[in-house]
């Protein structure tokens, strides 16, 4: 595979990861990302297991999504119009749509990756999914009415990794659950004499010529690689013990 030049137009946020220090307990965590596409684009991501829209929609009656439902292809998800393909954006004109995404068991990279259309770029968001095990959208295309949004926010895509239960709240994450009963944990147990870190990467590369999607994120030591539709590769520099790191 050719590494593409493409590479040191990357902007990036590799920052020293939240850790919290002692608690008792257990506590629901996530990361919001949210991103932008004046005129669309694809989305990829590490392997699922599952996809799931909550019992109620975020906004009822805005929803394009039907809540509840699931699947295991999220290239064909319930909806209003049959079946709805989640790895492109937008889903549909005017609406409000929360969707889980669950990593396979044995992923050990987790991965979300944006090829925008019109910014010509690829947004990409690591996390370690033994830490964070689901993966939240947020499909926001015009459906938040209510001020201060007023039907404004549109054309946006919250990409939103944690260690929660299914948009319920924080009492709701510490209980008994669909995701539990499987074996994904919604919280976070905390050590009064340890720490808890939570490491999230975010950054943005120039999208290679011939590019319609990301095929696979991978780490390979100290290089992170971006595989591209069209057989290329990107190749970055990347403290491959950064997941695995001290607090």
């Amino acid at each position: 595979m050719k590494n593409s030049s493409a590479v040191q137009m990357m902007l990036h946020c590799f920052t020293r990861p939240t850790v919290s220090f002692g608690g008792s307990g257990a506590l629901p965590v996530a990361h919001h990302v949210l991103t932008r596409m004046e005129a669309g684009g694809r989305i990829s991501h590490s392997p699922k297991c599952l996809v799931t829209t909550p019992d109620a929609a975020t906004e009822p009656g805005l929803n394009h999504l039907i809540c509840p439902a699931t699947s295991v292809d999220p290239t064909a998800f319930p909806s209003k119009s049959g079946t709805t393909d989640l790895t492109r954006f937008p889903i549909a004109d005017v609406h409000e749509d929360f969707v889980v995404l669950i990593d396979a068991p044995d992923t050990r990279l987790g991965w979300t990756a944006v090829l925008r259309d019109a910014e010509d770029d690829i947004v990409f968001v690591l996390k370690d999914p033994k830490v964070l095990p689901v993966t939240m959208h947020w499909y926001s295309n015009g459906g938040l009415t209510t001020p201060p949004w007023n039907g404004r926010h549109r054309n946006v895509l919250g990409i939103e990794d944690g260690c929660s239960g299914l948009h319920c709240g924080h009492r709701a994450s510490l209980a008994p659950s669909e995701l539990t009963r499987m074996g994904v944990p919604t919280a976070l147990t905390l050590n009064p004499a340890g720490s808890v870190a939570i490491r999230h990467v975010i950054g943005t590369v120039q999208r290679p010529v011939g590019w319609d999607h990301v095929a696979h994120i991978e780490l390979d030591g100290d290089l992170l690689r971006i595989l591209g539709s069209s057989g290329e590769s990107l190749g970055i520099r990347f403290d491959g013990s950064f997941f695995e790191g001290p607090v």
